[in-house]
């Protein structure tokens, strides 16, 4: 809290490292979450053990759970043949981890021997993916339907519920349930912005847009 050197890892090996970090979070305990996007086999375990993750394609999305010294407590990925995005990161008050980011393609987010698949429309989707604090799936959901959204950003209030934030283009569905919402970007050629509200088992509260021009 002083700015004094604590520790530092990294996620990688002699073939591969895991290339970008799109959030990070801390828990009251000092745990750290981080969410990114890795290609080829990395290990995520910077201490002497080795625990391999391998990319199912060009980029798979991650989640990569450190305790308070910087030592391997879990990890996890998602992706198929194409670039999956690991975005924001948050926690909630129980500790459970909640991420976002885009992906394309049908795409399985359960890390365990489960099996929970999203198939994103055309061009990319984004998703908001829940995890427990041990790493275990709990749920996951896309956004966009037929159109292409990018998510990005991502708060959790004190009752578990998200907003949401990112980019979209074209005509875009914004309710993850049975229902529909659907936003149109104004923007042209280029990608409006969005602010979505989510509870917490991931049911739409609402969305709106907004364009940059």
């Amino acid at each position: 809290s002083q700015g004094n050197f604590l520790w530092a890892v990294r996620a990688g090996n002699s073939s591969a490292t895991a290339r970008r970090v799109g959030g990070l979070a801390v828990d009251a305990q000092g745990n750290v979450v981080l969410s990114g996007s890795f290609p080829g086999t990395v290990d995520f375990d910077p201490g002497e053990g080795v625990y391999n993750l391998t990319s199912a394609g060009s980029l798979d999305a991650f989640v990569w759970r450190l305790d308070m010294n910087g030592l391997l407590q879990w990890a996890c990925a998602a992706g198929q043949s194409g670039d999956d995005i690991g975005g924001a990161v948050a926690l909630d008050a129980a500790g459970n981890v909640c991420t976002t980011g885009k992906f394309s393609g049908t795409v399985d987010f359960d890390p365990g021997p489960g099996v929970s698949t999203l198939t994103a429309g055309s061009g990319r989707n984004g998703y908001v993916w829940k995890l427990s604090p041990d790493g275990e799936f709990l749920w996951a959901t896309s956004l966009g339907g037929s159109g292409a959204v990018t998510a990005q950003l991502l708060a959790v209030d004190p009752a578990g519920a998200m907003t949401v934030a990112g980019t979209f283009y074209g005509s875009a569905d914004f309710d993850p349930g049975d229902g529909s919402y659907l936003l149109q970007s104004q923007n042209g050629a280029n990608d409006d912005a969005f602010v979505l509200r989510l509870d917490a088992s991931g049911q739409f509260i609402w969305a709106d847009r907004f364009t940059v021009r």
